[in-house]
């Protein structure tokens, strides 16, 4: 089965990039694209939350 949705993250040392990848009728599309600051050095030490910031 053909995967349907694909989010892809990029967690840098400064930024956090994220793209959502979604099937189309006419094929995959990037259909989102998001960033913010990278969140790996206190006081959050977690690349989760930069990322959970980056989707929105």
């Amino acid at each position: 089965m053909p995967l349907e949705v694909v989010l892809i993250t990029d967690c840098g040392s400064t930024t956090t990039k994220a793209i959502l990848i979604e099937k189309k009728p006419e094929g995959y599309r990037q259909t989102f694209r998001g960033e913010a600051p990278t969140t790996v050095e206190a006081p959050f030490e977690d690349v989760t939350r930069g990322v959970l910031n980056a989707i929105g």
